[in-house]
């Protein structure tokens, strides 16, 4: 494998892995530290704009929008915490616009398995973070991998 390719795999991880630490602690305390999503969005602008994602900054800028367009109005009804809405937002900007669709989609499948055991165990609330974790690893396979 070339460094080039080594490089660009290494870092289309920085997001998944990132959100996975996000996952950890909405767990633990209900909350998404801001410096989370803020480091992932910026460091997917920079990595795109450097050729160092599949996509370029215009890409980056149209998966944050799709981010946007759809988790803000969640948000707005209470379905969404700020913190779930940054995150997802952020995570959606490292994939694009059609990677942002497949985030959101898997997010959605993920999240309503969560919901489904947090109802068996009778619990009231549901920690999201999770869920984006796991739609942004399954995004990542489906949108850089294949």
């Amino acid at each position: 494998m070339n460094d080039t390719l080594s490089i660009i795999l290494a870092t289309i991880w920085v997001m998944p892995a990132l959100a996975v630490v996000a996952a950890a602690l909405d767990l633990r305390s209900r909350t998404i530290p801001n410096w989370i999503p803020a480091t992932i969005l910026v460091w997917g602008l920079i990595a795109s704009t450097a050729g160092l994602l599949p996509i370029d900054l215009v890409g980056a800028l149209i998966g944050l929008v799709v981010g946007a367009v759809i988790t803000l109005p969640l948000f707005a009804v209470r379905a969404f915490g700020g913190g779930d809405v940054k995150l997802a937002c952020a995570c959606c900007a490292c994939l694009g616009g059609l990677g942002a669709v497949y985030l959101l989609t898997a997010t959605a499948l993920v999240g309503g398995i969560l919901a489904l055991v947090a109802k068996s165990k009778k619990q009231r609330t549901l920690a999201y973070a999770p869920a984006i974790a796991g739609g942004a690893i399954i995004a990542t396979l489906i949108t850089w991998l294949t």
